[in-house]
Protein backbone atom coordinates (compact mmCIF):
# COMPACT_ATOMS: atom_id res chain seq x y z
CA UNK A 1 0.00 0.00 0.00
CA UNK A 2 1.34 3.41 -0.96
CA UNK A 3 0.07 6.38 0.98
CA UNK A 4 -1.01 9.31 -1.20
CA UNK A 5 -2.42 12.34 0.64
CA UNK A 6 -3.63 10.07 3.45
CA UNK A 7 -5.29 7.72 0.93
CA UNK A 8 -4.17 4.21 0.05
CA UNK A 9 -3.66 2.43 -3.22
CA UNK A 10 -4.68 -1.03 -2.08
CA UNK A 11 -3.87 -4.20 -4.05
CA UNK A 12 -5.95 -7.38 -3.87
CA UNK A 13 -6.81 -10.14 -6.37
CA UNK A 14 -4.74 -8.46 -9.11
CA UNK A 15 -6.73 -5.25 -8.67
CA UNK A 16 -5.53 -1.88 -7.43
CA UNK A 17 -8.01 0.50 -5.84
CA UNK A 18 -7.38 3.94 -4.47
CA UNK A 19 -9.26 4.01 -1.17
CA UNK A 20 -10.26 6.63 1.35
CA UNK A 21 -10.95 4.60 4.49
CA UNK A 22 -13.01 7.39 6.05
CA UNK A 23 -15.75 6.30 3.58
CA UNK A 24 -17.86 3.24 4.32
CA UNK A 25 -17.49 1.34 1.01
CA UNK A 26 -13.72 1.87 0.93
CA UNK A 27 -13.32 0.92 4.59
CA UNK A 28 -15.35 -2.30 4.24
CA UNK A 29 -13.48 -3.25 1.07
CA UNK A 30 -10.12 -2.62 2.78
CA UNK A 31 -11.06 -4.99 5.62
CA UNK A 32 -12.40 -7.61 3.19
CA UNK A 33 -15.97 -7.14 4.44
CA UNK A 34 -17.62 -5.50 1.41
CA UNK A 35 -20.38 -7.76 0.00
CA UNK A 36 -17.93 -10.66 0.09
CA UNK A 37 -20.38 -13.45 -0.79
CA UNK A 38 -22.06 -11.43 -3.53
CA UNK A 39 -18.78 -10.43 -5.17
CA UNK A 40 -17.55 -14.04 -5.11
CA UNK A 41 -20.77 -15.23 -6.79
CA UNK A 42 -20.76 -12.30 -9.25
CA UNK A 43 -17.17 -13.13 -10.23
CA UNK A 44 -18.10 -16.79 -10.83
CA UNK A 45 -20.66 -15.72 -13.47
CA UNK A 46 -18.39 -13.41 -15.45
CA UNK A 47 -17.19 -14.80 -18.80
CA UNK A 48 -14.96 -13.44 -21.58
CA UNK A 49 -16.78 -11.11 -23.94
CA UNK A 50 -19.82 -10.38 -21.77
CA UNK A 51 -21.73 -7.09 -21.60
CA UNK A 52 -22.07 -5.99 -17.98
CA UNK A 53 -23.91 -2.97 -16.55
CA UNK A 54 -22.90 -1.53 -13.17
CA UNK A 55 -25.52 1.01 -12.09
CA UNK A 56 -24.33 2.99 -9.07
CA UNK A 57 -20.75 1.88 -9.67
CA UNK A 58 -19.27 3.99 -6.85
CA UNK A 59 -15.47 3.46 -6.79
CA UNK A 60 -15.75 0.50 -9.18
CA UNK A 61 -15.38 -2.66 -7.08
CA UNK A 62 -17.79 -4.75 -9.20
CA UNK A 63 -16.77 -3.12 -12.51
CA UNK A 64 -13.07 -3.63 -11.96
CA UNK A 65 -13.63 -7.21 -10.80
CA UNK A 66 -15.55 -7.96 -14.02
CA UNK A 67 -13.02 -6.19 -16.26
CA UNK A 68 -10.17 -8.16 -14.70
CA UNK A 69 -11.95 -11.53 -15.20
CA UNK A 70 -12.79 -10.64 -18.82
CA UNK A 71 -9.15 -9.69 -19.40
CA UNK A 72 -10.01 -6.57 -21.42
CA UNK A 73 -12.56 -8.41 -23.57
CA UNK A 74 -16.28 -7.60 -23.43
CA UNK A 75 -17.60 -4.30 -22.10
CA UNK A 76 -18.50 -2.91 -18.69
CA UNK A 77 -20.82 0.11 -18.64
CA UNK A 78 -20.63 2.03 -15.35
CA UNK A 79 -23.22 4.61 -14.36
CA UNK A 80 -22.18 6.96 -11.57
CA UNK A 81 -23.68 10.46 -11.16
CA UNK A 82 -21.85 11.45 -7.93
CA UNK A 83 -18.94 13.81 -8.64
CA UNK A 84 -16.54 12.35 -6.07
CA UNK A 85 -17.29 8.70 -6.87
CA UNK A 86 -17.18 9.34 -10.63
CA UNK A 87 -13.71 10.89 -10.37
CA UNK A 88 -12.44 8.13 -8.09
CA UNK A 89 -13.86 5.50 -10.46
CA UNK A 90 -11.98 7.11 -13.37
CA UNK A 91 -8.78 7.02 -11.31
CA UNK A 92 -9.26 3.35 -10.43
CA UNK A 93 -9.91 2.39 -14.06
CA UNK A 94 -6.74 4.28 -15.09
CA UNK A 95 -4.60 2.71 -12.33
CA UNK A 96 -5.57 -0.76 -13.62
CA UNK A 97 -5.19 0.25 -17.29
CA UNK A 98 -8.49 -1.30 -18.31
CA UNK A 99 -9.76 -0.44 -21.79
CA UNK A 100 -13.09 -2.32 -21.60
CA UNK A 101 -14.82 -0.03 -19.08
CA UNK A 102 -17.02 2.87 -20.17
CA UNK A 103 -18.06 5.36 -17.48
CA UNK A 104 -21.30 7.32 -17.90
CA UNK A 105 -21.79 10.29 -15.57
CA UNK A 106 -25.56 9.89 -15.30
CA UNK A 107 -28.11 8.41 -12.99
CA UNK A 108 -30.53 5.70 -14.13
CA UNK A 109 -34.27 5.62 -13.50
CA UNK A 110 -37.61 4.69 -15.11
CA UNK A 111 -37.56 7.71 -17.42
CA UNK A 112 -34.85 9.98 -18.78
CA UNK A 113 -34.46 13.68 -18.05
CA UNK A 114 -33.29 15.78 -15.10
CA UNK A 115 -34.01 14.76 -11.53
CA UNK A 116 -33.14 15.89 -7.98
CA UNK A 117 -30.18 14.05 -6.46
CA UNK A 118 -29.80 14.04 -2.67
CA UNK A 119 -26.14 14.41 -1.71
CA UNK A 120 -24.84 13.05 1.61
CA UNK A 121 -21.46 13.47 3.33
CA UNK A 122 -20.51 9.94 2.18
CA UNK A 123 -21.20 9.51 -1.56
CA UNK A 124 -22.21 5.87 -1.07
CA UNK A 125 -25.54 7.11 0.36
CA UNK A 126 -26.45 9.63 -2.35
CA UNK A 127 -29.90 8.88 -3.75
CA UNK A 128 -32.64 10.06 -6.10
CA UNK A 129 -35.03 9.13 -3.27
CA UNK A 130 -35.92 11.86 -0.79
CA UNK A 131 -34.99 9.81 2.31
CA UNK A 132 -31.39 8.54 2.06
CA UNK A 133 -29.77 6.61 4.94
CA UNK A 134 -27.56 9.56 5.83
CA UNK A 135 -28.32 13.22 6.45
CA UNK A 136 -28.69 15.21 3.22
CA UNK A 137 -26.12 18.00 2.74
CA UNK A 138 -27.50 19.40 -0.52
CA UNK A 139 -29.79 18.65 -3.44
CA UNK A 140 -28.47 18.97 -7.01
CA UNK A 141 -30.03 18.29 -10.43
CA UNK A 142 -28.55 15.37 -12.38
CA UNK A 143 -29.17 13.83 -15.78
CA UNK A 144 -30.81 10.39 -15.76
CA UNK A 145 -31.34 7.87 -18.53
CA UNK A 146 -33.07 4.49 -18.69
CA UNK A 147 -31.36 1.21 -19.44
CA UNK A 148 -33.66 0.59 -22.41
CA UNK A 149 -33.00 4.03 -23.94
CA UNK A 150 -29.25 3.71 -23.40
CA UNK A 151 -29.14 0.22 -24.97
CA UNK A 152 -31.23 1.40 -27.91
CA UNK A 153 -28.99 4.44 -28.53
CA UNK A 154 -25.77 2.42 -28.15
CA UNK A 155 -27.18 -0.55 -30.13
CA UNK A 156 -26.51 -2.97 -27.26
CA UNK A 157 -28.51 -6.14 -28.09
CA UNK A 158 -28.46 -7.71 -24.64
CA UNK A 159 -26.92 -7.49 -21.16
CA UNK A 160 -25.34 -10.52 -19.47
CA UNK A 161 -25.17 -9.18 -15.91
CA UNK A 162 -26.93 -6.13 -14.48
CA UNK A 163 -25.71 -4.98 -11.06
CA UNK A 164 -27.67 -2.21 -9.35
CA UNK A 165 -26.73 -0.41 -6.14
CA UNK A 166 -28.74 2.79 -6.28
CA UNK A 167 -29.84 3.51 -2.72
CA UNK A 168 -33.47 2.51 -3.17
CA UNK A 169 -34.00 3.32 -6.86
CA UNK A 170 -33.57 -0.31 -7.97
CA UNK A 171 -37.27 -0.85 -8.78
CA UNK A 172 -37.43 2.34 -10.89
CA UNK A 173 -34.27 1.29 -12.74
CA UNK A 174 -35.74 -2.14 -13.52
CA UNK A 175 -38.97 -0.52 -14.76
CA UNK A 176 -36.81 1.46 -17.20
CA UNK A 177 -35.16 -1.81 -18.31
CA UNK A 178 -38.41 -3.52 -19.31
CA UNK A 179 -37.27 -4.37 -22.84
CA UNK A 180 -33.87 -5.73 -21.79
CA UNK A 181 -35.15 -7.84 -18.89
CA UNK A 182 -38.08 -9.32 -20.82
CA UNK A 183 -35.80 -10.66 -23.58
CA UNK A 184 -35.03 -14.35 -23.97
CA UNK A 185 -31.38 -13.63 -23.10
CA UNK A 186 -32.16 -11.31 -20.18
CA UNK A 187 -29.42 -10.43 -17.69
CA UNK A 188 -28.77 -11.96 -14.31
CA UNK A 189 -29.65 -9.12 -11.93
CA UNK A 190 -27.87 -8.20 -8.68
CA UNK A 191 -29.94 -5.61 -6.83
CA UNK A 192 -31.04 -4.46 -3.39
CA UNK A 193 -34.21 -3.75 -1.51
CA UNK A 194 -33.74 -1.63 1.58
CA UNK A 195 -37.02 -0.90 3.35
CA UNK A 196 -35.65 2.08 5.27
CA UNK A 197 -34.69 3.86 2.02
CA UNK A 198 -37.73 2.77 0.00
CA UNK A 199 -39.88 5.15 2.09
CA UNK A 200 -38.43 7.90 -0.13
CA UNK A 201 -40.00 6.15 -3.13
CA UNK A 202 -43.57 5.15 -3.82
CA UNK A 203 -43.38 1.34 -3.88
CA UNK A 204 -43.21 -1.65 -1.55
CA UNK A 205 -41.16 -4.83 -1.40
CA UNK A 206 -44.19 -6.69 -2.82
CA UNK A 207 -44.33 -4.35 -5.84
CA UNK A 208 -40.64 -4.98 -6.42
CA UNK A 209 -40.80 -8.80 -6.17
CA UNK A 210 -44.05 -8.99 -8.18
CA UNK A 211 -42.47 -7.00 -11.01
CA UNK A 212 -39.59 -9.49 -11.13
CA UNK A 213 -41.95 -12.48 -11.10
CA UNK A 214 -44.04 -10.91 -13.89
CA UNK A 215 -40.85 -10.84 -15.97
CA UNK A 216 -40.12 -14.55 -15.27
CA UNK A 217 -37.42 -13.94 -12.66
CA UNK A 218 -37.15 -15.68 -9.32
CA UNK A 219 -35.50 -13.86 -6.40
CA UNK A 220 -32.67 -15.49 -4.44
CA UNK A 221 -30.15 -14.51 -1.79
CA UNK A 222 -26.84 -15.99 -0.68
CA UNK A 223 -26.61 -17.71 2.68
CA UNK A 224 -23.27 -19.33 3.52
CA UNK A 225 -22.38 -19.10 -0.18
CA UNK A 226 -25.52 -21.05 -1.14
CA UNK A 227 -28.38 -19.73 -3.29
CA UNK A 228 -31.66 -19.83 -1.39
CA UNK A 229 -35.06 -18.41 -2.23
CA UNK A 230 -35.47 -14.76 -1.21
CA UNK A 231 -38.44 -14.58 1.14
CA UNK A 232 -40.64 -11.51 1.61
CA UNK A 233 -39.62 -11.37 5.27
CA UNK A 234 -35.90 -11.88 4.57
CA UNK A 235 -33.53 -9.78 6.67
CA UNK A 236 -31.12 -9.48 3.72
CA UNK A 237 -31.15 -6.46 1.39
CA UNK A 238 -29.17 -8.22 -1.35
CA UNK A 239 -31.23 -9.92 -4.07
CA UNK A 240 -30.04 -12.05 -7.01
CA UNK A 241 -32.65 -12.39 -9.77
CA UNK A 242 -32.46 -15.43 -12.03
CA UNK A 243 -34.52 -16.91 -14.84
CA UNK A 244 -34.70 -20.71 -15.31
CA UNK A 245 -32.32 -20.47 -18.29
CA UNK A 246 -29.65 -18.81 -16.08
CA UNK A 247 -29.82 -21.73 -13.65
CA UNK A 248 -29.33 -24.19 -16.53
CA UNK A 249 -26.66 -22.19 -18.36
CA UNK A 250 -24.45 -21.70 -15.30
CA UNK A 251 -25.37 -25.05 -13.69
CA UNK A 252 -26.39 -23.29 -10.47
CA UNK A 253 -27.30 -25.29 -7.40
CA UNK A 254 -30.37 -24.07 -5.50
CA UNK A 255 -30.87 -24.87 -1.81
Amino acid sequence: NKLLNNEFIHSRNKLKLKLDVTRDVDKHYYWGEFERENIKFFKSLVRQGQTIFDVGANIGIYSLTAARVMNNSGRVYCFEPSDWAYNRLRENVAINRFSNIEIIKKGVSNKSGTIDFYICHDDAYNSIGSKPMMEVEKVVPIQVTTIDEFCDAQKIPHIDILKIDAEGADYLILKGAKVMISKQNAPIIFCEFNRSISDGFDFSKNDFINYLVKNSFSAYELKDNKLVEFKHDSSSNEIICLKPEHILKFNLQLH
